[in-house]
């Protein structure tokens, strides 16, 4: 009972957040050849390394290491949260901007996660308003600041 209430309290904040944002899109933008070529870079699997400033141990948000695929030709992401795989839409703009929607998910049961769970990185997740790319990594940051990282997956 309570993955399911869980499960539709994100539903509701993933819709809620979705509804909010209003974007520029990046092919509007006087730069845009540059700005694609960034959103570009978000093109392939990624693999959490820290989370809000914290190395991420094997294991820490389920069975799985949280993960994020990007397809920005079809503005989408896919990937796990530790426990259950996730797929989305996305919404990149000018200026390295990006706004996760809402989200389905798989609902398997998880046990043995210790520190975080994989709602805490969902809801991360969710609040994401930016990306970079220091030093190779993907940086997905909130107001300016870093909320995770990830390393490419090979």
């Amino acid at each position: 009972m309570k993955l399911i209430v869980q499960f539709i309290a994100l539903a509701v904040l993933l819709f809620s957040g979705a509804c909010q944002r209003k974007s520029q899109p990046i092919a509007s933008s006087a730069s845009s050849a540059r700005q694609m070529a960034d959103a570009s870079r978000l093109q392939a699997s990624w693999k959490l390394e820290t989370f809000r400033g914290r190395p991420v141990k094997e294991k820490q948000f389920g069975p799985r290491w949280p993960t994020l695929t990007f397809s920005v030709a079809d503005s989408s992401v896919a990937g796990t949260g530790g426990c259950n795989r996730m797929r989305g839409k996305i919404t990149i703009d000018a200026g390295r901007k990006i706004a996760f929607g809402p989200a389905a998910m798989t609902k398997m049961a998880c046990t043995g996660q210790s520190e975080m769970t994989e709602d805490d990185f969902l809801k991360a997740l969710r609040g994401i308003d930016s990306y970079s790319f220091p030093d190779d990594r993907l940086a997905l940051s909130r107001g300016g600041k870093t909320e995770m990282t990830f390393t490419r997956e090979k």
